[in-house]
């Protein structure tokens, strides 16, 4: 749309660009402006609203985990450990709370060169493919599932979860459910629960 407008803007209202091709333009010139002008209005309304609509639907609250973050800064020691379920909540997490050390705060590739067991463990919780038990391949037998709270304990050494309610809703509902993990903090955005 902008390069159309420059062109537009640059071809019809250059004097001489308009009397060599176009006889009939010192006429109607006028028109052709607000036309033009009609048109740019329109595109910069239309993108206005669709990046308003955009960040509706894909956007997020800049201070969504705030409370949580700070709550973790509060009641945790220094160096804990913080099972942050995806790995792009960590830079909102470490904004807030800087105390705690998270299990994952880069791109998943490292999580995989580092440990493709860990890896694969966290993917299955991420993602909501899994909630209760977890797996350390890609595709695992029935035999093959292991335990949340163990992994969680065990394998990452959190003490802690955090989690997005909206996101990770199936999680949160095993979570929730299951009286191994408590409850700390809860608000719309966020969860964090304590391992007993």
């Amino acid at each position: 749309g902008v390069l159309f407008i420059a062109f537009f803007f640059s071809y019809f209202i250059d004097r001489e660009a308009v009397y060599k091709n176009f006889v009939w333009a010192p006429k109607i010139r006028g028109w052709i402006i607000a036309v033009g002008l009609a048109l740019f209005t329109g595109m910069l309304v239309h993108s206005a609203y669709q990046q308003g609509q955009y960040l509706d639907v894909f956007g997020w609250y800049p201070e969504r985990f705030r409370g949580a973050a700070e709550w973790l800064k509060q009641n945790s020691k220094s160096g804990d450990i913080v099972f942050n379920v995806s790995w792009d909540y960590f830079p909102e997490l470490f904004f807030w709370n800087t105390q705690n050390r998270y299990v994952s705060g880069m791109d998943p590739i490292f999580q995989y060169v580092y440990s493709p067991a860990l890896y694969w463990k966290a993917y299955y919780l991420e993602t909501g493919i899994t909630a209760e038990n977890t797996c350390a391949k890609t595709r695992c037998e029935t035999n093959e599932l292991e335990d949340t709270h163990a992994v969680i304990k065990n394998d990452f050494h959190a003490p802690y979860v955090f989690l997005s309610k909206p996101a990770d809703e199936r999680l949160y509902a095993y979570l929730a459910s299951d009286r191994r993990f408590q409850l700390r903090y809860g608000d719309d955005y966020s969860a964090v629960f304590e391992l007993k």
